[in-house]
């Protein structure tokens, strides 16, 4: 089954808009991001596996708002998407959207990774 295009893994026009067009802040807030983000996306996997629908919700939710943060707008939708799925039924569906998610992790730090690098270039 094809996946539908998500768009860019990271908005950067956003993200520099936030950041009120310091790239060394953005380059802050991506990797804060990413450790907080890469710690709960195994929490998540974890939950998921263990079938703890409150912890699997409570951890989307939290990737969700810091997805947002960091302008990673797909990442944000797909954490809600798992978010609300979480208490509504059982988490065997939700193997896919977590599969979903991490692919999509995935591209956000590649282009987390070549924001900062082509930020430092520029300086």
């Amino acid at each position: 089954m094809d996946r539908p295009t998500r768009g860019p893994a990271l908005d950067t026009d956003d993200l520099m808009a936030r950041c009120l067009g310091n790239a060394d802040f953005a380059g802050h807030i991506l990797a804060k991001f990413q450790d907080r983000c890469a710690a709960d996306l195994a929490a998540l996997d974890r939950a998921v596996t263990a079938a703890e629908g409150r912890t699997v919700a409570a951890l989307a939710h939290r990737i969700k708002g810091a997805s947002a943060n960091a302008s990673a707008t797909a990442i944000r939708a797909l954490a809600a998407q798992i978010e609300d799925a979480a208490p509504n039924g059982p988490l065997s569906g939700i193997a896919d959207q977590l599969a979903d998610l991490k692919d999509e992790w995935r591209r956000f730090t590649q282009a987390a990774a070549d924001f900062v690098s082509s930020h430092r270039a520029s300086v």
